[in-house]
């Protein structure tokens, strides 16, 4: 039995998954992000602006969280943390973008 395609688990079983079994962690993953995929997504389009950013930015978006995972306890909301996750990539984003912008216009 294929305990990723049974549709019998829930997010919290899925996490709980991920952080026991190391050699399925992609597939686990992949299904806890999907029914947030489009809304981080959109999440940070909507933070950072920035259409030529967007895809490097939700990949390192993706990549805290997973780095992340196996320390995730349950304390409130999936959604709310990977929210947390993405809104402070995001922020560190624009940060050392705005740096950049200023060492580039001090230095004409």
């Amino acid at each position: 039995m294929n305990i990723l395609n049974n549709g019998l688990l829930n997010e919290s079983d899925l996490i709980c998954f991920f952080q026991k079994n190391r050699i399925k962690r992609n597939e686990i993953f992949s299904l806890l992000i999907k029914p947030y995929w489009s809304s981080l997504y959109s999440r940070c389009m909507y933070r950072i602006n920035d259409r030529s950013s967007i895809d490097d930015v939700v990949q390192d978006v993706l990549l805290r969280i997973y780095q992340a995972l196996p320390k995730y306890f349950h304390k409130g909301m999936f959604k709310t943390w990977i929210y947390t996750i993405a809104d402070n990539v995001c922020y560190s984003h624009l940060a050392k973008k705005m740096i950049y912008n200023k060492k580039k216009h001090f230095n004409k």
